[in-house]
């Protein structure tokens, strides 16, 4: 089922954490630009790097400037010294702006430049937007075997524990309400990959309502992703935030 247009806001920020990053960011963020000067609204790009190599820093802070220079939207690149987490990237990135809606998006380009722009399209005032890579007619989603045993453990683990309605949790690309980000703001705590899984338990919680948007996704080359070594963190994870939200996250 297609989502229905809804009142466009007049500004976003929108996060995107990297890590060692510069190469998949390189062939993805010029595109991104050029698509988001065609939003209906003001978006505004703000990349933080999550304490890469000194190479990788310097790749990113040279190509955010050179692409500053034509899309004015695109804010200096947020340094971080030291690696803290996808989660902890999207805090501090965040937290540098103001918006109407704040948004993540991952840096690979999975979620590819116009699928963006027609996401961003579809926001309003009640819903929180959760990109989701369901395999349905008219959406595409080119996925290795590794990436899709990973995923489906994970959804497995989140149904049981967090959201049963949730298809998939993990996808890179969620746009939240200002209002909402207000609410949940001072109980978000995740620094890693469990950040997504958080973000929807405290959704949740506020009773912010949640809309699972198909995209079309495709595979990336470069996925940092482990899956004994990322189970085994959500899992934990994951029960931190289910205990959390038996005590109402106080």
């Amino acid at each position: 089922m297609t989502p229905e247009k809804t009142t466009a806001a007049s500004s976003v920020w929108l996060v995107i954490p990297c890590y060692n990053d510069a190469a998949r960011l390189a062939r993805f963020l010029p595109d991104l630009c050029a698509t988001l000067e065609h939003a209906p609204f003001r978006v505004f790009v703000q990349v933080v790097d999550d304490g890469s190599t000194p190479e990788n820093r310097a790749a990113v802070s040279e190509l955010i400037r050179e692409t500053q220079a034509r899309y004015d939207f695109l804010r200096p690149a947020l340094l971080m010294e030291r690696n803290e987490g996808k989660g902890a990237a999207i805090l501090h990135g965040w937290a540098a702006g103001a918006a109407d809606w704040f948004g993540f998006l991952d840096a690979d380009g999975a979620v590819g430049a116009g699928e963006v722009l027609r996401v961003l399209g579809l926001i309003g005032p009640e819903k929180a937007l959760f990109a989701s890579r369901i395999r349905m007619r008219g959406r595409t989603v080119e996925r290795s075997f590794k990436r899709h045993l990973t995923g489906r453990v994970f959804a497995s683990l989140i149904g049981a524990k967090i959201d049963s309605r949730i298809y998939d949790s993990q996808c890179g690309f969620k746009l939240i309400p200002n209002a909402a980000y207000q609410k949940i703001k001072p109980y978000l705590r995740e620094k890693g990959f469990a950040y997504d899984v958080e973000l929807l338990a405290l959704l949740n919680h506020f009773q912010i309502p949640v809309l699972e948007v198909p995209v079309d996704w495709s595979d990336i080359a470069g996925s940092k992703i482990s899956l004994i070594r990322d189970a085994w963190r959500m899992l934990c994870a994951v029960h931190v935030i289910h205990d959390r939200m038996k005590t109402g996250f106080r």
